[in-house]
């Protein structure tokens, strides 16, 4: 989540470049997939020698699933968005082999091939469905709405591998759902499935995220996006309405909660504490917070893991992302229910509520609650939903020499997050925040802001056009491109020169940056008096 007043992306590059903020272009390639060897510094190590331990392969096999996992999430928050009309859904596999599952209701092998990369190609499954994913969501929703309006409990979930809607109607309430579908009040079609169970799924509660409070968890730190309260931990949105929390005896003042449609959250500012962006993965595992996983990134079968007092950790497998919660209902159906996968006793248990869920130094959502569909599964709230209440999670810098307190430190790793700018340096990652910025630089930062991260210019060819760009330079064709596009002429005319290692002047910035925006021909208004 990012500050209401935010600005776009090649506003961010005016503040910045304006200042002197630099960037070296970034050799990274966003589609690829790394080699993945274990080391101790990999977040994902521990979570990889469980999930190892579980499927009888290696660390290194871990390592390298979780990093398509990670793909595969954003490819199904790709297609829901891209082929929604005919998308059925998608879920990882893991035994007998692993593999990625992908479902349309036709034309399947025409409609995924401009979205899959080439590693997914030989773990790629492509099957043809009866229903959309659009249209079961769409379904579940209205049958759920009815149901509240007929006061029958009920849970509920999308099954993507059924390609069917699941309704859980609690044992008490059959007779009465029965009599509505027989007298016509809800009509269920022949993709719905309705199970019996005996009860709704329960409530499970009894400074950095992971630690226990007096009742329930605590799950991730957050900042207040319109900083006016600050920083502060997230539990469940139940915890912080039933119960006045505190940690270690002191009392942890709640400031919002939401716990209804989408929404389990609660937000408590920390008087007395130092609140860091850390979470607490094990009785000795405490692991810094790196990035966050929204609900639509999150794919089904993919791992994940949870930490909370009463079960500590444990991890399973997403077995659906379309429930509909059972704590102080209507809730959406847009929680997450994973299967107890690994063989635990209990994948959580009563005192969990509010704990993280996470992958490595990743964080996916927080805990709801227990599944009535099968108790030994848990359900936790996607962890975006935090932005409900005005806050943002608390991430680790991305570069060393950037930290919290930098006056520009959301707006550069922004500019990071839109893969403007990689850093001037990998090892470790730093940005250089008061070095100037280079003019070769500057072509870089300018057509990257203008046409987005993926932007790559037409090939140098013969000649760059300025006898001090070899064709050969690293930013030759990049250079000849704002020469192209009349956002430059160089620094002389004759003989036509560039200057790609000189410094950017604040003038010069300013044309550079609204010639950009605005187009070559432009020309700013008279200065007047």
């Amino acid at each position: 989540m990012y500050h209401l007043r935010r600005l776009p992306i090649f506003a961010l590059i005016l503040i910045l470049l304006m200042a002197f903020l630099p960037s070296v272009p970034s050799t990274q390639n966003a589609s690829a997939l790394p080699q993945v060897q274990p080391n101790e510094n990999d977040p994902y190590l521990d979570d990889a020698e469980i999930y190892a331990k579980n499927m009888g392969v290696s660390v290194e096999e871990a390592l390298r699933r979780f990093h398509i996992q990670d793909a595969v999430g954003d490819l199904e928050a790709e297609l829901s968005a891209k082929e929604a009309e005919t998308f059925a859904g998608l879920w990882l596999e893991h035994s007998p082999e692993f593999r990625i599952v992908v479902q349309f209701t036709g034309d399947a092998n025409q409609k995924i091939k401009p979205h899959i990369t080439k590693e997914m190609v030989d773990i790629l499954d492509v099957r043809t469905a009866k229903i959309s994913l659009a249209e079961l969501e769409k379904t579940q929703g209205e049958l759920l709405s009815s149901l509240t309006d007929l006061e029958i409990h009920v849970e509920s979930e999308i099954n993507v591998y059924e390609n069917n809607i699941t309704l859980a109607i609690v044992e008490a309430d059959k007779t009465r759902f029965d009599l509505a579908v027989q007298n016509g009040l809800l009509q269920l079609p022949d993709y719905v499935v309705v199970i019996t169970i005996p009860k709704l799924g329960e409530p499970e509660a009894n400074i950095y995220g992971g630690l226990a409070m007096n009742k329930c968890n605590t799950a991730f730190s957050v900042q207040d996006i319109y900083e006016v309260l600050g920083r502060g931990v997230t539990t469940a949105g139940h915890c912080s309405e039933n119960y006045s929390l505190s940690y270690n005896g002191i009392g942890l003042p709640a400031q919002t909660w939401l716990k209804s449609g989408s929404y389990d959250v609660g937000f408590h500012t920390t008087p007395g504490f130092t609140v860091t962006n850390q979470f607490k993965a094990g009785n000795t595992d405490i692991r810094r917070v790196t990035a966050i996983k929204p609900r639509d990134n999150q794919a089904v079968g993919a791992y994940v893991c949870k930490y909370g007092v009463t079960t500590g950790y444990t991890c399973g497998h997403i077995s659906s992302k379309t429930v509909y919660g059972n704590v102080n209902p209507p809730l959406a159906a847009t929680f997450i229910r994973v299967d107890n996968t690994g063989g635990y006793n209990d994948l959580s248990s009563g005192g969990d509520s509010g704990g993280p869920w996470f992958l490595g130094t990743t964080a996916y959502g927080i805990h709801h609650a227990s599944s009535g569909i099968d108790p030994n599964d848990a359900i936790y709230m996607a962890i975006n939903y935090v932005g409900g209440l005005g806050v943002s999670v608390v991430l680790a810098p991305v570069f060393a020499d950037v930290p919290w307190d930098y006056w520009a430190w959301q707006d550069i790793e922004r500019l990071y997050n839109s893969g403007v700018t990689g850093g001037c340096s990998t090892n470790p990652m730093n940005y250089c925040p008061d070095n100037s910025v280079t003019r070769a630089q500057m072509a870089v930062f300018l057509l990257k802001g203008k046409y987005g991260s993926t932007y790559t210019p037409p090939a140098v060819g013969s000649s760059t056009g300025f006898n001090d760009v070899a064709t050969n330079y690293w930013a030759a064709a990049w250079i000849k491109q704002l020469a192209a596009e009349g956002i430059t002429s160089g620094c002389s005319w004759s003989p036509p020169l560039y200057c790609p290692e000189s410094t950017t002047t604040h003038a010069q910035m300013a044309i550079f940056l609204l010639k950009s925006k605005h187009g070559s021909a432009y020309t700013p208004p008279a200065v007047g008096n």
